[in-house]
């Protein structure tokens, strides 16, 4: 059987930088929005955070091998989390906020996560989770909110100058962008790419 509906044409560039250009096409509107806060980015705002936290996970060492766990609610600063790592070169793994610090570390240690972004509330469960692994398994800690003692306040990297935006070097068709896990309704969670 065949679609009545042409074949999509995926374009030959990566996601964050397709995410970048297509912003300067609505400047200035709302592009993300918090519901609770109404904290705020317009794309503008959007693509120049994308390439400053991009910038500032370069210069703290993620390379095309580096795995990044994302540990956060839904909130706007999700989609910077996001497209920063991958605009690094790295590659993101998105952690359920709600998982134990057992289930963390189960994540942490398959996807081989080197590095964690996440927002304040959920620092205990992390740290729990670190101490199963071993802290030496994790290189560098990133949090929005509050200041936490013994991680990088990720406002550091949205106030990065960028200069260390990478062009892409890696191969499209081969570089893994994301890890994403099932919920593991029959057992522990479990990659599923």
């Amino acid at each position: 059987m065949k679609s009545l509906v042409p074949d999509v044409q995926i374009p030959e560039i990566a996601i964050h930088e397709e995410i970048i250009r297509r912003a300067s096409q609505y400047g200035n509107r709302l592009a993300l929005v918090c519901g609770e806060t109404g904290r705020s980015y317009t794309y503008n705002q959007m693509a120049q955070y994308v390439k400053a936290v991009s910038s500032g996970l370069v210069k703290a060492g993620v390379t095309t091998n580096t795995k990044v766990a994302i540990i956060s609610s839904n909130i706007p600063e999700y989609a910077l989390f996001f497209f920063g790592i991958i605009g690094a070169g790295g590659t993101a793994t998105t952690i359920n906020p709600s998982y134990t610090a057992s289930e963390i570390a189960q994540q942490l240690k398959t996807a081989d996560a080197s590095m964690i972004i996440t927002i304040s509330g959920f620092e205990n469960q992390i740290n729990d989770a670190i101490q199963k692994i071993g802290p030496s398994k994790i290189r560098a800690k990133f949090i929005f909110g509050k200041e936490v003692p013994g991680y990088i306040p990720f406002s550091n990297l949205m106030g990065d100058d960028g200069m260390a935006y990478p062009p892409v070097t890696y191969n499209l068709r081969d570089h893994v962008a994301v890890i994403p896990f099932s919920s593991g309704t029959t057992g522990l969670q479990k990659e599923s790419c």
